[in-house]
Parts: C-alpha cells; structure tokens; sequence
C-alpha cells in the first residue's frame, strides 16, 4: 500500500496544475492533510505534498496560516534535500502574500533563514528564497529587522548573477522593496554599478526591474 503513495499523491499533483484541481482540492480541504504529511513522511512524499501544497496556499494562503504553515516551512527550509528547501520557500511566499502572512514570518524567523538561502548552492532554492523576502519584506518590520542582516550583500550577489536570470530579476525586485527603508536606500546607492549592469541584460525583465530599483534607490524623500 505504501508504495502506491507516491503514486497517487503524483496524481494529485498533477490535478492540482489546474484551475479545476485546485477549487476541488479546496473544497475537500486537502490543505490540513498535507501539511500533516510533510512532517512525518519519507524525503519524496514530503516533496509530492508540497508540490501540491503550493498552488492552494497561492489561492488561499488564509487556511495555512491558520493550520501553523510558517512554522512548518521554517521547518523545511533547513531540510538537507535541497528540492525540499526550494519547495518549503515557495510555500512560504505563497503564506507571505496576506499582510498576516508577512507579520507571522517576520515574527516566527523566516527571514534569518531566507537569508542564509540565498547562499544556497542550488539556485532554485536561492531563486525561491529571493521570492519569499520579496514578499515579506513589505512590511516596515520585516525591513528593520532584515538591515540587521546580511540581506542586502547576499542579494546584491544575486542580482550580480546573470547566469540564473529568474533569481536575479527576484533578488533586484526584493532589493527595490527594501530600498524603502532609509538605511537599506543609502547603502545600496554605494552598489548603483549592480543595477547599471542588469539594466544592460538580455532578459527584459530583469533591465525592467533594475530600472525601477534604480529609480527606488536613487528617490530622495
């Protein structure tokens, strides 16, 4: 029986690519289930359950939030598979898209964690840690804590990083956001070199974003 877990839950998965999937799983609340699972399974069972917890807590981030889902993440951030770590941290951008989200992951010590993620030698993960701060980094909260951080150095390295464009354009749009802050926008305007290169990169995306951090970082109040 245990060997068709895998199985199914890929199944699963796979409906809930869909629109349809996702309101079904939705309405039969697969969301408790699954946030069960991913604490108590085997490495790949917990990577199906997160997979498929992904687009329902895009939908309807409320209900994890609800059920502890930050402190499930933070949980797997530190997992030694990096898959799961990748997965963990867009779980956690998705709890992170409701202001609660946000508090409770400043709160519950995501952001330390996010951070030490964006290091990471897979750069799925690094791309889906620079997701996640994006988001939460929104409030003023989570930036006064983040400038205490070597958050600003570890995603100027990112957005430096040409050969992996999604996490670059992602480090740039989370450094645009921290750019609020007064002591993260004076810093950044000693590295304006690193959005002067993005803004000369093949992705339009990325000169998108380094265009509008430059704007950010360069506004006097």
């Amino acid at each position: 029986m245990r060997r068709c877990l895998p199985k199914c839950k890929r199944v699963v998965v796979s409906l809930l690519r869909t629109p349809e999937g996702v309101s079904a799983g939705l309405e039969v609340n697969l969301t408790p289930l699954l946030l069960q699972r991913v604490v108590c399974e085997l490495p790949e069972i917990v990577l199906l359950c997160l997979r498929s917890l992904q687009p329902l807590l895009k939908e309807d981030p409320k209900r994890g939030l609800l059920l502890g889902a930050v402190r499930t993440m933070n949980k797997l951030l530190r997992s030694e598979i990096s898959s799961i770590r990748a997965c963990a941290a867009s779980c956690l951008h998705n709890l992170c898209r409701p202001t609660q989200g946000k508090n409770e992951a400043t709160v519950l010590g995501s952001i330390p964690l996010l951070v030490t993620l964006l290091k990471d030698w897979d750069p799925a993960v690094r791309t889906q840690a620079a997701a996640a701060l994006g988001s939460v980094l929104v409030t003023t909260p989570a930036k006064k804590l983040a400038v205490t951080l070597p958050t600003l150095r570890h995603l100027l390295d990112l957005a430096g990083e040409f050969a992996v464009p999604a996490a670059q354009m992602l480090a740039i749009q989370a450094l645009a956001v921290l750019a609020a802050h007064p002591e993260a926008r004076n810093k950044l305007r000693e590295h304006v070199e690193v959005f002067e290169e993005a803004m000369r990169s093949e992705e339009e995306g990325v000169r998108v974003c380094a265009k509008r951090a430059m704007e950010e970082v360069m506004w006097v109040p």
